[in-house]
């Protein structure tokens, strides 16, 4: 599934610079401009965001998948609980790929782009580092087809 599964950091508004999310950090800030494209031919994009009131704190966390032309597939919300925004986003990558699995079942779809605004959950899945108690559970879950 690593070659299948392309994962993309979108920088939001505001983006904390060096700052896994969840973090609050007033003087490092920056903006930018991070425009949504459609996957290429035979792809598709999950995008997710999972977010804390307080963090931790009252969590949420949701998602759309949208096919190659740019076409909403489905989508998701959940209230998840009493979460840090780490946990929030890292909830809304698995519970969306659980969904994009589901969704295309007997399709041919390639691969996925998965888009997240937390840099920390994408470089902790797609293996550039690692996170103590999470690490095991994310390498469990990458090796799921």
């Amino acid at each position: 599934m690593a070659d299948l599964l392309f994962i993309s950091h979108q920088v939001g508004l505001p983006h904390q610079i060096g700052q896994p999310c969840g973090k609050h950090l007033l003087h490092a800030s920056r903006r930018e401009h991070a425009p949504w494209r459609c996957p290429q031919p035979g792809w598709c994009k999950l995008n997710v965001d999972g977010s804390s009131f307080g963090n931790p704190g009252k969590g949420g966390a949701g998602g759309l998948i949208r096919d190659e032309g740019g076409n909403w597939v489905v989508g998701f919300s959940a209230y998840i609980g009493f979460k840090t925004a780490f946990k929030a986003e890292l909830y809304a990558i698995k519970h969306g790929l659980g969904l994009l699995l589901n969704y295309t079942e007997g399709t041919k779809v390639e691969g996925v782009i998965i888009e997240s605004d937390c840099l920390r959950a994408v470089e902790m899945i797609d293996g550039r580092k690692d996170h103590p108690g999470y690490s095991s559970k994310i390498a469990e879950d990458r090796e799921f087809k």
